[in-house]
């Protein structure tokens, strides 16, 4: 389970823009809502219609860093969504806003924006 510092991170999520890569400029985003429930259960929405779902995997969870793996429950190859296929990413949360940050290396960053 989460610690009590990180449980803001349940609820719906919504994608404002992304960073990241070679170029540094991140990619269009493909998916519109990210939704965590409490049991650490993920769903992707795109256009009205949850199109993954999968269980969120708790790698490193310390006072200053929560490291989070998006196992899809479809083969990831087939999803299509850039966030479960290199699926490994930091959790940063303020207020209302969520980033999504790969480890390392030209890796893309999702950032979000709390709906509910």
């Amino acid at each position: 389970p989460l610690n009590e510092k990180y449980q803001d991170f349940y609820g719906t999520w919504k994608v404002i823009g992304t960073s990241g890569g070679f170029s540094g400029q991140g990619y269009k985003p493909d998916f519109e809502y990210l939704l965590v429930k409490a049991n650490l259960i993920f769903g992707i929405v795109r256009n009205d219609s949850l199109i993954n779902t999968g269980k969120i995997e708790i790698k490193e969870q310390t006072e200053s860093e929560l490291l989070v793996d998006f196992i899809s429950d479809i083969d990831q190859d087939k999803v299509g969504i850039e966030m479960v296929q290199d699926s490994e990413k930091y959790i940063y949360l303020s207020k209302d806003s969520l980033g999504l940050v790969a480890p390392c290396c030209d890796r893309f960053n999702t950032h979000l924006q709390k709906v509910q």
